[in-house]
C-alpha cells in the first residue's frame, strides 16, 4: 500500500534575507503594463446559455479577456455589451469551422484556457430516441470536445502552458 495515500502534503516557503547591497535593482514597470501582462484568456465554447454563458461573465467581471462562442453569435446581446468579451461563432460539430475559429481566436492573443463547454443533453427513455439524435449527441458532447481540443493542443505545445477544462452531461 502507497502511503502517501490520503496524505495532506503541505509546502513551506523559506525566504531568506539579503543586504541592501547585495540587492539588484528593481526594473520599474508600470501597473498599466503590468496588468496587460497579466491578462488572461479563456476560450470558451457553448457560451449562448447556463454554464457556458455564466463562466464568460465571470471571467469578464475578473478583468479576463473572454472569447465566446457559440452557434448564433447574432442571436447575443448581452455578452457583446462587455468590453473584454469577443463573441465568435462555432458548431463544434463543423471540422472547418473549428479550425478557422481557432486560427481567428489565437490571431486576437494568447490563449491561457479553452473550456470546452458546448454540449447538450437527450431526455427521455433510450427506446424511444432515434439514431440519428444519439449520432447527433456524440458529434457534439464527445467528438466536439476532441476537436476543439485537437485544435488547440498543438498552440499548448508550442507555449509550454494551457489549460483544457471540460464539462459534461
Amino acid at each position: 500500500m502507497n502511503p502517501s495515500i490520503g496524505k495532506t502534503i503541505s509546502a513551506t516557503t523559506i525566504s531568506t534575507s539579503t543586504t541592501s547591497a547585495s540587492r539588484k535593482p528593481r526594473k520599474f514597470v508600470s501597473r498599466k503594463k503590468q496588468a496587460r501582462q497579466m491578462t488572461k484568456t479563456i476560450f470558451i465554447t457553448g457560451a449562448s446559455t447556463g454554464i457556458g454563458r455564466a463562466t464568460a461573465k465571470l471571467f469578464a467581471a475578473k478583468g479576463w479577456k473572454v472569447i465566446a462562442t457559440m452557434r448564433k453569435p447574432e442571436n447575443e446581446t448581452e455578452l457583446h455589451a462587455l468590453n473584454n468579451v469577443t463573441v465568435l461563432p462555432l458548431d463544434v460539430t463543423n471540422t472547418r469551422q473549428i479550425h478557422e475559429i481557432t486560427q481567428q481566436a489565437l490571431a486576437l492573443g494568447d490563449i491561457d484556457v479553452v473550456f470546452n463547454n458546448a454540449g447538450y443533453g437527450l431526455f427521455g427513455a433510450l427506446e424511444a430516441m432515434t439514431d440519428e439524435q444519439l449520432v447527433q449527441q456524440m458529434e457534439t458532447n464527445f467528438f466536439g470536445v476532441v476537436r476543439v481540443t485537437q485544435a488547440f493542443l498543438p498552440y499548448f505545445r508550442e507555449r509550454k502552458a494551457g489549460l483544457f477544462i471540460t464539462t459534461g452531461l
